[in-house]
């Protein structure tokens, strides 16, 4: 958990508590399956696809394709998504420290002012530098999601580093198939063994987990409880890492 106060610890901590013990609704049902403008060499549209097709039958998901919606419209629909509340959130695109794509898709300023209050979903990105917790100048786009005071979200998973788009496509599938199996496994069960499906380093050191790895997602009709689950390495805080 990356954060620079106690009171922002605070925040990650009653949001976590919050999301395990509030009650369910029809958002517990719905994804928002997000995908960046393709480049000529890589499909992002046919990635968030492939995620798609991994979904249970008992989940909505809900297409935001910036390639087929142009980017604007795109945006509207992703806040629009989130703000109504969302189970999953997954992002597959360029991306830089606290930006989605490169032309207005998604932002820090945009996520700090999400209102869908405890309606938390888990963010899933698939880009580059979104998890770069340890500039103690910038506020990565996963903190600010942490952090975000009326809502954002509940856990995140970011790269830390510039990485290979098709080794994280590979990794989001496996969490995805790993992610929504029976019994359901505490969140950092699923990143091990997405992480362990690939032979790419660079990839699997530098995605990072925010959150708790011991939490399960608040599946329709489950109860959300949070057991058992890994010892994960999470992150240390900001001044920590900068006394270092």
């Amino acid at each position: 958990m990356a954060a620079r106060t106690p009171s922002d610890a605070q925040l990650i901590v009653s949001k976590i508590i919050a999301y395990s013990t509030g009650a369910a609704g029809s958002w517990n049902s719905q994804a928002l399956i997000v995908a960046d403008t393709d480049d000529p060499d890589i499909s992002f549209t046919q990635a968030a696809q492939s995620v798609q097709g991994l979904l249970p039958t008992d989940l909505s998901a809900t297409d935001v394709f910036a390639g087929n919606l142009g980017t604007s419209t795109a945006s509207q629909d992703l806040l629009s998504g989130i703000n109504s509340g969302q189970l999953l959130v997954n992002y597959n695109g360029h991306g830089s420290i606290q930006v989605w794509g490169g032309g207005g898709l998604f932002d820090d300023t945009m996520a700090a002012s999400l209102t869908n209050g405890n309606k938390l979903p888990f963010f899933v990105i698939m880009n580059c530098l979104n998890g770069f917790f340890h500039d103690v100048y910038t506020q990565s786009l996963a903190e600010s999601l942490m952090l975000a005071p009326n809502g954002g979200a509940v856990a995140v998973w970011a790269s830390s580093g510039l990485t290979n788009a098709g080794p994280q496509f590979q990794m989001n599938d496996r969490l995805m198939q790993t992610l929504f199996s029976q019994p359901a496994p505490a969140l950092g069960d699923a990143v091990l063994a997405a992480k362990s499906g690939i032979s790419d380093m660079d990839v699997r050191r530098t995605f990072i987990f925010f959150g708790d790895p011991v939490m399960r997602l608040r599946m329709p009709g489950s109860s959300g409880e949070m057991s058992g689950g890994p010892q994960l390495q999470t992150t240390i805080s900001k001044n920590e890492k900068s006394q270092r």
